[in-house]
């Protein structure tokens, strides 16, 4: 089974390389890893090939990208790293979406995992993951027991998250609990909407049936809107044995406690929940609208003002920054 593990980055340079070498030291050897930039700024392409300067063994010495010749293509595929550009700022799905596309271009994959740069993974974890897919067939994605990097004695997520549709709210399953608690997978299973984008090990045919993420959210809800397409056709999965710890926000400033959120990542959060509502479930769309309005209104009583005014702006229609 041949596996691309696609890593996304948008001027963390630092992350991404300390998740390349948690890669390399995967026990299962059959996979490659593409990064693909998404047009930094801050110096991200020069350390890349710094790195593989001092790397040549593993990592190609250029970039590619979709309008790369076909040979050229191949031959950065010869190597364990392959670096692509995407050409612009493209956000979660449309990053990823490039790396997926050339991938297939070249055939010969069965597996795909997306993995934040902001990770790195314990040696057994692809082992694992390969093996579960191996022995269910019907699963399209699985989702990984994520555990907070700065803090290892608490979990993240087991695998994803269970999203209401009539407050547009999700929670992570598992969540700060211990990574040794025991639960029941199955269980974890039927409980999910989603697999967390930190970690989705999503199945070849899974996106040749369903299609590539939607690109118009930029940013989160790229994952449930991917899930709920191929819901009835593939069924999401977990798998506990496969771990991956997450230092969460490195390149969005995303966080657990609102308090901390960047208004970037608070910007896309909450007009996506209002687009994602709209498109799959519109009869919920009036209490979406009315726990945003409560969210808003707490975060002004924080003294969060500047946050209270951009929700109120996003209910009113605003769409971009």
């Amino acid at each position: 089974m041949n596996v691309v593990i696609i890593i996304l980055n948008w001027r963390n340079s630092i992350d991404t390389l300390a998740c390349i070498e948690s890669l390399l030291g995967l026990g299962y050897r059959k996979f490659k890893i593409v990064v693909c930039d998404n047009s930094s700024s801050d110096g991200s392409l020069e350390d890349f090939l710094d790195w593989s300067a001092e790397n040549p063994d593993v990592a190609a010495q250029n970039f590619i990208s979709l309008e790369s010749e076909d040979n050229a293509i191949r031959d950065a595929f010869v190597n364990r790293v392959v670096w692509i550009q995407t050409g612009a700022n493209l956000g979660f799905a449309g990053g990823n979406n490039v790396g997926i596309r050339l991938a297939l271009k070249l055939g010969g994959v069965d597996f795909f995992w997306l993995l934040n740069n902001d990770c790195v993974v314990a040696g057994d974890s692809l082992s694992y993951l390969c093996q579960y897919m191996t022995t269910h067939p019907d699963v399209g994605i699985c989702g990984a027991k994520v555990i907070y990097f700065h803090s290892p004695d608490r979990v993240q997520a087991y695998g994803g998250a269970s999203h209401d549709k009539w407050t547009g709210r999700a929670h992570y399953l598992g969540h700060l609990s211990h990574p040794d608690d025991p639960h029941d997978s199955v269980i974890v299973e039927n409980q999910l909407s989603y697999v967390a984008g930190a970690s989705m090990f999503v199945r070849r045919e899974f996106v040749e049936r369903v299609g590539l993420m939607h690109e118009d959210y930029f940013l989160y809800f790229e994952e449930i809107d991917w899930a709920l397409r191929g819901k009835g056709i593939f069924r999401l999965g977990y798998e506990p044995k496969a771990i991956v710890f997450h230092k969460e926000g490195g390149t969005i400033g995303s966080s657990s406690d609102t308090r901390k959120t960047s208004r970037l990542s608070d910007f896309y959060l909450f007009r996506n929940r209002l687009r994602f509502t709209r498109r799959f479930f519109p009869e919920a769309l009036p209490s979406v609208w009315l726990v945003m309005l409560l969210q808003g209104i707490r975060r002004g009583l924080r003294g969060q003002f500047e946050r209270m005014w951009l929700i109120f702006q996003i209910l009113a229609g605003k769409q971009h920054l």
